[in-house]
């Protein structure tokens, strides 16, 4: 493909980042692909500025190294293909014509459902984003079996049923069973109260529910019964015991708290120990409870980054954990861990704006429907898509997606536009912004990590990661 003869140019296709010793970052937004290359790549780019023979660029880089053409032709070659099969550079005018691997967001369909049937709740956690009234609302039964076919025709392949306390709606379990009547899988997230349900009622759920994750605030009585109140640890070890000898996924859901975070490292021990398929951990969001002490604190960009040092740590004991007991049977949990920045990198996924109201929809105990779960936090009206009770699934979701499709693109934003690593973040959790219009408020946070990310992943890495996205 290169021989002597060969004219090289860079293209305008990428923008690049200095990484000092570590190297440079180069970002393609048209084919959203990165390569990190070393300070020779770099040069090799500024030479590359204007059209210049492969035989010319060997001779330059000679002399300013003072090596032999030997020594250096394959790193440059290798360099050079590298370069052109990220659309970096053209060989003889022609560029790499490969279509792009990626995904883009904003043509993906409804995945997800997060189903809020009821607000009633027999806890009052001071952190929790759901708004409990002193009225009880229940989305009535008629209502999600309608909703249910309508969302079967849509091929939604996720119903989370959360509340509130689910399990204190008076027809919850025909409700889930109205879910698993239409093929579709059903997760339930329960603070663990569920087991003072019958045994009848509980032996029945354990054979329709496909997934179960039990909310914990610490990984022992003392810390999650402060938080919770006397007697909760124990009910949710309880329901996690109780669904584990069924055949549902068992979880653990964890919000970083200011009163939990140095628990946060060793909650894979507890995972391990109890033999759970997961662990959840939440980003820390705003709490309907504006009397939450510190709650200054706990949505800083400082206790944000604490939280993600924390998952890292989380994320070393798991690997020690395998490490350990690779010789023997075992179940090891799963992270899953969303907000994580680097994890952005890695994936397929080409993000104008965050996938609520694409992917995903909220829908409230009153019928209200919003574009995540989130962002229904303060009720905001003009967040609201649309109400289930008065219209469509279709017609809400047509709405919901055009809604933010409208109001945010980090092409349109004047901070976005600008950052190399848009794309990847796609303007992060809107929830998290002054207003629907605005960038997630841990920005410089976001972008501190994916510079740290990229600075500590070696070239050998970069390049397994290029070979496995391509796969």
């Amino acid at each position: 493909m290169i021989n002597s003869n060969s004219i090289l140019l860079i293209t305008s296709d990428f923008k690049s980042m200095n990484l000092g010793k570590r190297g440079v970052l180069i970002v393609n937004e048209k084919k959203h692909e990165w390569i990190k290359t070393s300070i020779t790549g770099e040069y090799i780019l500024k030479l590359l500025k204007d059209p210049m023979s492969y035989l010319e660029l060997l001779n330059n880089i000679t002399c300013y190294y003072e090596v032999c053409v030997e020594d250096i032709e394959e790193i440059i070659l290798k360099t050079l293909l590298s370069f052109y099969s990220h659309n970096i550079i053209t060989i003889d005018g022609e560029s790499n014509n490969n279509e792009p691997q990626y995904i883009v967001n904003e043509n993906n369909e409804l995945q997800q459902i997060w189903l809020n049937i009821t607000n009633r709740c027999n806890y009052s956690c001071p952190q929790c984003f759901s708004k409990i009234d002193n009225a009880d609302l229940h989305l009535s039964l008629q209502i999600v079996e309608d909703l249910m076919l309508q969302a079967s025709e849509l091929s939604v392949t996720d119903i989370t049923i959360s509340g509130g306390e689910p399990s204190l709606h008076p027809n919850f379990v025909d409700i889930v069973k109205a879910v698993k009547n239409n093929n579709i899988p059903v997760k339930v997230i329960t603070n663990g109260t569920i087991v003072d349900l019958n045994s009848e009622i509980l032996n029945q759920l354990r054979y329709y529910v496909d997934d179960v994750q039990i909310s914990f605030d610490g990984i022992c009585a003392n810390t999650h019964d402060q938080i919770r109140g006397i007697g909760a640890f124990e009910k949710a070890l309880n329901a996690l015991k109780f669904f584990k000898d069924g055949n549902a996924r068992v979880g653990i859901g964890f919000t970083p708290l200011l009163e939990n975070i140095s628990e946060l490292e060793n909650l894979y021990d507890f995972g391990f120990l109890h033999e759970v398929d997961y662990l959840h951990i939440s980003r820390p969001s705003a709490p309907s409870n504006v009397n939450y002490c510190n709650k200054e604190e706990f949505l800083s960009e400082r206790f944000f980054g604490q939280v993600i040092d924390q998952v890292s740590k989380l994320r070393e004991r798991e690997q020690r954990f395998r490490e350990m007991y690779r010789a023997m049977e075992r179940k090891y949990p799963m992270i899953y861990a969303s907000f994580i920045p680097h994890l952005n990198m890695i994936d397929n996924v080409k993000k104008e704006r965050c996938s609520a109201g694409i992917t995903t929809i909220s829908i409230m105990e009153d019928g209200e429907v919003y574009p995540c779960v989130s962002m229904s936090t303060n009720r905001k009206k003009e967040l609201s898509c649309g109400n289930i009770y008065s219209a469509k699934l279709k017609d809400i979701h047509v709405n919901a997606r055009n809604k933010m499709i409208q109001s945010f693109s980090v092409n349109d934003n004047k901070d976005c536009k600008k950052c190399i690593f848009k794309f990847f973040c796609g303007g992060g959790c809107r929830s998290t912004g002054n207003n629907i219009y605005d960038h997630d408020s841990s920005c410089s946070e976001f972008k501190k990590r994916y510079v740290q990310f990229v600075k500590n992943i070696s070239l050998t890495n970069v390049r397994a990661l290029s070979r496995k996205n391509e796969q």
